[in-house]
């Protein structure tokens, strides 16, 4: 496996690597930094050293538990290391159970991605602070001078909207 080999096949296992970084951590932003040192931590690893056996994912979760446990320690939480043995060792049985559906996970990522492009730009901006940023409906509502309901009635037709958007290209994918 080469060095670009291994770039790709992380670049694929992004999406469930990050997710099980955000799992095993909880903030996003520690989580970015650890899911940023685990990508380090395998692009500088000997191409020779990787396992032949071990799928790339899994490998990559190895790396993310031990730099977890490293984050915990330096975080000084250790009521929190008890319970990240649980914790990991679960999400490791989930994510396992899953590893056969990434490719079709991606899929829909990638349909999802394509659609956003199609929502308008406050609406996408109000997406993303609300899912990715978890800023609150009422703080949102707030800046946007709307009620929570108001704005809870704006994100549910942008959801169905992109639900639709994405059924139909994915119907455009089988059929064409």
């Amino acid at each position: 496996m080469t060095r670009e080999d291994i770039a790709r096949e992380l670049m694929r296992a992004e999406p469930t690597v990050k997710a099980f970084v955000r799992y095993l951590v909880g903030d996003m932003q520690d989580a970015e930094d650890l899911f940023q040192e685990t990508a380090v931590a395998i692009l500088q690893k000997d191409p020779e050293s990787f396992p032949e056996d071990v799928e790339f994912v899994k490998y990559c979760r190895g790396i993310v538990r031990n730099l977890a446990r490293h984050y915990w320690v330096r975080k000084k939480k250790s009521a929190s290391i008890v319970r990240f043995e649980d914790v990991a060792e679960s999400l490791e049985t989930a994510y396992a159970e899953e590893d056969d559906h990434l490719d079709e996970r991606n899929r829909w990522r990638l349909l999802l991605q394509r659609c956003l492009r199609k929502v308008a730009p406050a609406s996408r901006q109000t997406l993303i602070r609300h899912y990715c940023e978890g800023v609150k409906i009422v703080q949102l509502a707030a800046g946007m001078k709307c009620s929570a309901g108001s704005l809870r009635i704006r994100l549910l037709r942008v959801r169905d909207a992109l639900a639709r958007c994405m059924r139909t290209l994915a119907l455009e994918e089988s059929h064409g």
